[in-house]
């Protein structure tokens, strides 16, 4: 830096202790004056003179006399400046509340323009339905929250993770459900999407409510048979894995042996009890794991031409007690839950006047689907798990019979609580396949760990790649994910000022930049309430607001519509 430059910067004190003496003197020279103005205007002192500066001089040489008048004047003043210092302290405190800092912080994320429109509701490409998706959140830009309006598009498929009291209920789930054009699924273990959403979904069509263990009434009102999955050995065998791999819980070892024999008893027996010419219900099951010796099943298997099969399970029956007893308890274990006469008279034809639900007439239509089960022993997540791929499957039939292979009109799934009661293996295999098949899912999760748990890291991180939307609502402590976040949203130029002194020459000041994340482990990990990471396919990490229903424009609809938990309102015909 030249002389002239050190000069300059050592001389900007002296120039500020300048300006706020000269500031003060204004200050003081337009108290006083205003002070005699006063009392010349309601007393009797003499009025000061027109220009501040020579009345304050006046004044301090005693030309112009200091009369009680303008004392109180002064006082009167002051009060006034106190009042108005008091509301600019006030008025700064309140708009220092309502900032929030990881805002501030944003304004470092690189946000890509051309590509977050895709989120914005801008038109998609030919065959995606042209209605606006669910919504996340409004964008913040510059650090503040915009009118923007972060949505799905009716091809995209999401993954939410968030914390417990995070909002995903309220802001995201309830949203979501309410946009569905279609078709609705719907998985909980409460009963909080459906007291809010029921009663409003009833506008659109018929409104089904799978309650097993009672969540909301104890009496089914009407019945699903499970047996409708397993019309052949391929599907047989994928509905006997569903119910495997739901009932073993996170961390339960699995024998090579047993666990693999288990699947295929307990899937020739659900093969044999849908073509038992009697229909007994998915209730035999049950029965003939516990009966090993009765060749029903057998018999059964061989009239309907499936004889491999049949030798099948004529060769497990035919082991030593002690083998056949390990392979018929894994299938069993499996199959539990149709102990309880409870959840089986969901399952069972009731030979009277209760309706049956039918997967491929309920895609076609703008019904509503709730699946409720409560984890826990003798929870009825297998029987969710195995509705819900019903549902999936009937969707995907009928997308391969329309325009361009995909559903006119999208179903969408929103399954809460996935990883503990719809628990579906092949679900990050087949979750852009989903997308583009305008079957819409959302997958809520408590955190990373949680989908781990189900699906394994490897299946947890196809997961999460396959997803368009990822959004993360806080609430989490798992410091790996939460670095896998900060990475994805990229790094800024912070800025280092220092200041050096030079003795005989002033000081100088300079700038160094040096590369920070834009948000910490810490900033995430406590993300502050009603902020929403977002990081879509294709674009780079955004911050959004997100909004609770009852603050949204179907505040006043939901709430003239919510479903009294008394268990009335089940089905709307």
């Amino acid at each position: 830096m030249s002389p002239a430059a050190n000069r300059g910067a050592a001389g900007d004190g002296e120039g500020w202790l300048i300006f706020g003496g000269v500031m003060v003197l204004i200050a003081v020279a337009g108290g006083i004056w205003g002070a005699e103005s006063l009392a010349a205007r309601f007393g009797a002192a003499p009025a000061p003179d027109g220009n501040p500066l020579t009345a304050t001089l006046a004044t301090v040489t005693g030309k112009q006399p200091w009369s009680p008048a303008a004392t109180t004047g002064a006082v009167v003043e002051g009060v006034v400046l106190l009042a108005v210092v008091a509301l600019v302290v006030v008025l700064w405190a309140r708009r220092g509340a309502r900032r929030v800092r990881i805002d501030e912080q944003s304004t470092h994320l690189a946000v890509d323009a051309r590509g977050i429109r895709r989120y914005l509701g801008e038109p998609r490409g030919p065959g995606v339905f042209a209605a606006p998706g669910p919504p996340i959140g409004c964008l913040i830009r510059r650090g503040k929250p915009s009118k923007a309006v972060l949505r799905m598009a009716w091809e995209d498929v999401a993954v939410v993770i968030a914390g417990p009291r995070t909002g995903k209920t309220t802001s995201v789930a309830i949203p979501a459900i309410c946009m569905a054009p279609g078709a609705l699924v719907t998985t909980s273990n409460k009963i909080d999407l459906w007291e809010v959403t029921a009663g409003y979904r009833a506008r659109a069509g018929q409104v089904w409510t799978f309650d097993p263990q009672g969540l909301i009434a104890d009496d089914p009102t009407f019945w699903w048979d499970p047996l409708s999955m397993a019309t052949d050995v391929r599907s047989a065998r994928q509905l006997a894995q569903i119910w495997a791999d739901v009932g073993r819980q996170p961390g339960d070892r699995k024998d090579p042996y047993f666990d693999g024999s288990g699947v295929e008893v307990l899937a020739g027996m659900l093969l044999a009890a849908h073509c038992d010419p009697a229909r007994p219900g998915v209730g035999v099951v049950g029965t003939w794991l516990k009966q090993a010796d009765d060749r029903t099943p057998e018999l059964a298997l061989r009239a309907a031409g499936h004889l491999a099969v049949a030798e099948s399970l004529e060769s497990f029956r035919e082991l030593s007690p002690k083998q056949r007893d390990g392979v018929y308890g894994t299938a069993r274990k499996a199959v539990s839950f149709l102990d309880d006469p409870r959840v089986l008279a969901w399952v069972t034809d009731p030979g009277e006047d209760r309706v049956r639900f039918d997967a491929d007439r309920f895609v076609a239509s703008t019904d509503s689907l709730y699946l409720l089960a409560k984890e826990g022993e003798g929870s009825s997540a297998p029987l969710v798990t195995a509705f819900t791929k019903a549902v999936l499957d009937a969707a995907e039939r009928l997308a391969r019979r329309q325009p361009g292979g995909r559903l006119a009109v999208p179903l969408l799934a929103v399954l809460d609580e996935a990883a503990n009661v719809c628990r579906i293996a092949e679900l990050p295999a087949l979750y852009s396949h989903y997308g583009s098949r305008g079957i819409i899912p959302m997958t809520f999760l408590q955190g990373w760990s949680q989908g781990v748990g189900v699906w394994g890291e490897q299946g947890m991180e196809t997961l999460w790649s396959a997803a368009n939307m990822r959004v993360y609502l806080g609430g989490v402590a798992e410091t790996p994910f939460l670095r896998r976040l900060v990475e994805l949203c990229g790094e800024w130029d912070a800025p280092t000022r220092s200041r050096s002194t030079h003795p005989g020459s002033g000081s100088t000041r300079s700038v160094a930049y040096r590369r920070e994340p834009v948000f910490s482990i810490d900033d995430l990990g406590s993300l502050s309430p009603g902020r929403a990471l977002v990081i879509p396919s294709a674009t780079r990490a955004v911050l959004a607001v997100t909004q609770p229903w009852s603050a949204g424009p179907l505040a006043d609809q939901l709430q003239s519509t919510t479903t009294p938990t008394d268990g009335e309102v089940h089905v709307h015909l």
